[in-house]
């Protein structure tokens, strides 16, 4: 009896603990975002983004989410290469912050462009999912 009693506790703690926020399941949730925002896959950025995001860019343009997946969908922004090379991630409790510095590609309203950026990003962990909460970016001088 104690042996089935054991064996239920570790599988019940080993699901527990596949339910904690951690640095890996954030990490390919980043990556996820990353391929959601160059697919213009506005399915998937549902999913991710919190209803109440707060979405700047380095111009100061600020988004909904709304507007986020609008501004992809109808290609006001179309984003042709991210590439992060650096990058912190600080996670406390159910909080992740998450600074890159980072170089983008993108077609702005039809023109090339390319960005170089700090980017900072929270994000909350929200029925056992990561969740982009806020994100703001300024130019690298």
């Amino acid at each position: 009896m104690k042996v089935i009693f054991s064996l239920l506790l570790m599988l019940a703690c080993g699901h527990a603990m596949a339910q904690q926020p951690d640095v890996k399941m954030l990490e390919k949730t980043l990556k996820i975002f990353d391929k959601a925002l160059l697919d213009r896959d506005t399915v998937t950025l549902n999913r991710l983004v919190s209803d109440s995001i707060l979405y700047g860019h380095s111009n100061g343009w600020t988004e909904t989410k709304q507007e986020m997946k609008d501004d992809l969908y109808n290609n006001k922004l179309v984003y042709l290469g991210i590439r992060h090379t650096e990058r912190n991630i600080k996670i406390d409790g159910n909080t992740a912050a998450v600074r890159t510095t980072s170089n983008i590609e993108a077609l702005l309203t039809g023109k090339d462009q390319e960005f170089k950026l700090k980017v900072l990003q929270v994000w909350v962990w929200k029925n056992k999912n990561w969740e982009l909460f806020a994100r703001q970016s300024a130019p690298l001088k």
